[in-house]
């Protein structure tokens, strides 16, 4: 059992994400936690694999760690997407969507170098496998998720980017716009009206997270437990500071 990997993807899990719960304010932190982690959004993806498990963890836990008035320090919050963003590409929408967060609230100084920790972390972890296979990362973090790689993933599931992808050329094509369409508009509302707080980032993220998974031409309905699993963090969190804040 030790040597299953689904067994720490769970443990690793259950621990960020009750300490992000812990630290944006949400009570009995833990039992909430177990509660998620028991749930079918977290334990069926174990299951079958778990390897999105962790990663969602750690990006709860980079927004709770943004989560105050003012930023004094960036290094905790840029750890945390840093480890997110080396473990798979899905998180980098996260990071941007943190980074106009800090550049509002808390200068563009400040958000540099939330940046600059980020990144250093993805260059220490992925950079050597850039380096030494640079054409199987390109396949793995672009071509795959649009559906151009010579494998196809097994757990595709009948969303309507996998649908239209499969009626030919023209679908596939018609997939790809609507996906980057939907990246730059993200893009766009991040520049005319940025999130100011990490409710409206998180929302903004769940927004982003879902229509990249409706309309990427290889996805599944696993991965859903990106959305669900960080409106839930976010609900726990929320509910638990309403009450710190009653008399």
């Amino acid at each position: 059992v030790l040597t299953d990997p689904r067994v720490w993807f769970g443990a690793v899990f259950l621990a960020t994400f009750a300490v992000a719960l812990r630290i944006a304010g949400a009570r009995d932190s833990v039992r909430w936690a177990l509660l998620l982690t028991a749930s079918p959004i977290i334990s069926f993806e174990l299951c079958v694999g778990g390897t999105d498990v962790p990663m969602v963890a750690f990006m709860c836990l980079g927004f709770a760690l943004l989560w105050r008035d003012q930023l004094t320090n960036p290094i905790p919050a840029g750890l945390a997407f840093g480890v997110a963003c080396s473990m798979k590409a899905t998180a980098w929408p996260a990071l941007v969507i943190a980074f106009a967060l800090v550049f509002v609230r808390d200068g563009k100084r400040m958000a540099w170098r939330f940046a600059a920790v980020a990144v250093s972390v993805v260059v220490v972890i992925v950079g050597p496998f850039a380096v030494l296979k640079p054409g199987s990362l390109v396949k793995n973090t672009i071509l795959f998720p649009l559906g151009l790689a010579s494998v196809k993933s097994q757990a595709d599931s009948p969303l309507l980017g996998h649908v239209l992808a499969q009626t030919g050329v023209l679908g596939h094509t018609i997939v790809i716009i609507l996906l980057v369409g939907s990246g730059l508009a993200i893009a766009v509302s991040l520049v005319v009206r940025p999130p100011r707080d990490v409710p409206a980032a998180t929302i903004r993220l769940v927004l982003g997270l879902s229509a990249m998974f409706v309309l990427a031409p290889s996805t599944r309905f696993g991965y859903f437990i990106y959305p669900a699993a960080m409106v839930l963090w976010l609900l726990a969190s929320q509910s638990g500071r309403a009450l710190a804040e009653r008399p």
